[in-house]
């Protein structure tokens, strides 16, 4: 009973800010397409050591570890982080999503748009991170199982879903970088994979071959 309540409120958090069958992939209070002044805005409430608000490399003061690449910096992209001030020093913030449950977030902004948001869970919330994205968004457009290897030499199943909402993507794989975790990404279908083939094409010129 106590585990059917926890995938209920789990599945609330996900659905309670956008209809069913949305045509607009979201995350919380944000949106892909949003403008990054109006992410930046956006009023994310407490965390356990004061306000939590967003941090980019745009900004004069950010955590040390939000960097830009150097395909990052070529491309125009700001990246940027949910964050709260632990004494005098600003770091990274998780996002409560209720009843146990957070996620560590990076968006992505390119041309003023929110193109990307990267959400990384515990992975033992995956039934009631998948069962709230299909409350919201419907049956996924696919599912797989497959073996994957880490860059660490671990092999573990992982289960894939992926939803089409509007010109938005959702994917989803659990468990990712390790046993322990799992990523939900949303996406501006287009921009991303637009992103993703220049990145390709500019680690290729890199090589000294």
């Amino acid at each position: 009973m106590r585990r059917t309540i926890f995938i209920l409120s789990a599945m609330a958090c996900l659905t309670m800010l956008t209809p069913a069958h949305a045509q607009t992939a979201t995350f919380n209070r944000f949106a892909i397409g949003m403008t990054l002044s109006n992410a930046k805005a956006t009023d994310l409430g407490a965390g356990k050591y004061g306000s939590i608000s967003i941090r980019c490399t745009d900004d004069a003061v950010h955590p040390s570890g939000l960097r830009l690449d150097a395909f990052d910096q070529s491309t125009g992209i700001v990246r940027c982080w949910p964050t709260q001030y632990i004494g005098s020093s600003l770091v990274r913030a998780s996002i409560d999503l209720g009843n146990d449950v957070s996620a560590t977030v990076e968006m992505s902004f390119r041309d003023d748009k929110l193109f990307q948001i990267e959400t990384v869970y515990d992975y033992l919330h995956f039934q009631a991170i998948s069962d709230g994205l299909t409350a919201k968004y419907g049956k996924p457009a696919a599912a797989k199982e497959d073996e994957v290897r880490n860059s660490v030499g671990g092999v573990f199943q992982q289960t894939t879903k992926t939803w089409a909402v509007g010109t938005s993507r959702i994917s989803y794989s659990a468990p990712f970088f390790n046993t322990k975790r799992m990523l939900v990404l949303y996406e501006d279908a287009a921009t991303a994979d637009q992103i993703a083939k220049a990145r390709r094409e500019f680690e290729a010129k890199g090589l000294a071959l």
